[in-house]
């Protein structure tokens, strides 16, 4: 067992997606678009053999958490989502929209 890279350059484009810009503005300005782009990008970028679904839920938490907040859902909300994200049927903004629907002030 372990995480196993498939692809390096797609693992650092998809970590790097929340940070974007493009002349000189935030391409993605809010926490919740910033965590739906890293989600997607590590959900459907396919960099690792296996864990992909896993490994973006647990980053878009850890990255949410960085910045001061949770995500308060079900473990079946949590299933539906990363499902919706990965399969393509959620696009960006829908993410984002779940994403600010479940998420809570952590202080």
């Amino acid at each position: 067992m372990g995480l196993h890279v498939r692809d390096e350059g797609l693992l650092f484009s998809a970590l790097a997606r929340p940070a974007a810009s493009a002349f000189g503005k935030d391409a993605y300005e809010t926490l919740e678009l910033k965590a739906a782009a890293l989600m997607s990008s590590i959900a459907r970028n396919h960099a690792l053999f296996d864990g992909n679904k896993r490994t973006a839920w647990v980053l878009t938490v850890a990255f949410v958490n960085l910045n001061g907040f949770d995500l308060d859902m079900t473990q079946d909300e949590k299933y539906d989502l990363v499902l919706a994200v990965a399969t393509g049927t959620l696009e960006l903004d829908e993410i984002a929209d779940v994403l600010s629907r479940h998420l809570i002030d952590d202080l």
